[in-house]
């Protein structure tokens, strides 16, 4: 019997991270969102990679 639906993804994303924004704070994500056409999830991930690159190569 073959399988069926969508094989797996190799670099799947399973784990989840909630985070609570003000209303500046979301106004600056959809702003962002629209102008670079990313999704918001991305955004973080990208500030992530960014805030983690700056405090390992400050030392």
């Amino acid at each position: 019997m073959r399988n069926r639906g969508r094989p797996p993804k190799t670099d799947s994303k399973t784990d989840q991270f909630r985070v609570r924004l003000d209303a500046e704070e979301r106004a600056m994500m959809e702003h962002l969102s629209v102008e670079s056409g990313m999704s918001m999830s991305e955004i973080l991930r990208r500030g992530l990679r960014i805030q983690y690159n700056m405090a390992r190569f400050s030392h």
